[in-house]
């Protein structure tokens, strides 16, 4: 096999993994949406609709930290995936300079160590808010036993 064959190889590898590395970033950011709005939603109902008469409702600031950090979850991935587009424009601004210079320049940007960190910290939002609601309706569940 030649170098050649073995470059074009390896170039199309990369771009499968390019690929797969796109679509895994897409999926994450609708999963973590969707969970943190329908954690939102269902503990709304179930506070305030469904489940309202026969929970006790102690212990609210759990439920109410909880909606906090689902909402900040949420805004958190709208500003990365708003922080990947920037740095993804930068990206491209970049290579097109350096497709028209002799010494071409790097620039990632902060714009994707901002949408870095903001991943970790909206994940971790939605799992302590998460968590805060199972604490809530386990405290909940025990009290209303207790009381029977």
């Amino acid at each position: 096999m030649s170098d050649n064959d073995n470059y074009k190889i390896n170039l199309e590898h990369g771009r499968g993994l390019i690929s797969t590395e796109q679509t895994l970033g897409r999926d994450y950011y609708k999963a973590l949406l969707a969970l943190s709005g329908g954690a939102l939603g269902l503990s709304v109902t179930l506070v305030s609709g469904v489940f309202g008469p026969v929970l006790l409702k102690l212990n609210l600031q759990y439920l109410y930290y909880s909606w906090l950090l689902f909402v900040l979850s949420i805004v958190c991935i709208l500003i990365s995936i708003k922080a990947s587009h920037i740095s993804f424009q930068i990206e491209i601004e970049d290579l097109y300079s350096d497709l028209n210079s002799d010494s071409p320049e790097r620039y990632q940007g902060k714009w994707v160590t901002v949408s870095t960190y903001l991943d970790w910290f909206s994940f971790f939002m939605f799992l302590v808010g998460l968590l805060l609601l199972l604490l809530f309706i386990f405290n909940n569940i025990t009290m209303q036993g207790q009381n029977l």
